[in-house]
């Protein structure tokens, strides 16, 4: 099963570049619509070094963009977030143009992946006086 999903569709709107939070995290935000009856924009967050490679895209360029889906709890909320993973112009001044991030290099040899522990923190979120941690 992949976690990595794709959308084609034309880009609608482009987010300005936005530095976030403390350790100087950067997101540029597409607004693709994939077309069709009842179709809703989405908006695709690329983040840090992929912020920067969506720049070159325009409003109206058709594209296909692979990502990933992450949520985030919040109090009594639950935060859904679409992130980039690569972009590939169908249509427009640079097509056949795919951005995507360097291959991560294979692990040494003889070393081991470690189960990770699923932990549950339960957190009383009524008592924080504290912004969207993200």
């Amino acid at each position: 099963m992949s976690n990595e999903y794709e959308i084609t569709g034309y880009v609608t709107d482009l987010r300005e570049p936005q530095e976030v939070g403390t350790r100087g995290n950067c997101k540029h935000g597409v607004m693709v619509d994939p077309g069709g009856l009842k179709s809703k924009p989405a908006l695709i967050e690329f983040w840090n070094d992929l912020a920067d490679e969506v720049e070159d895209l325009e409003v109206n360029d058709k594209v296909r963009i692979v990502f990933t889906i992450g949520s985030t709890p919040w109090r009594d909320r639950v935060f859904t977030n679409l992130s980039g993973v690569s972009v590939q112009v169908l249509e427009g001044d640079r097509k056949g143009m795919v951005k995507q991030p360097p291959p991560v290099p294979p692990p040494v040899s003889g070393s081991k992946k470690l189960p990770v522990p699923k932990v549950h923190v339960k957190r009383d979120y009524d008592t924080l006086d504290e912004d969207v941690p993200f």
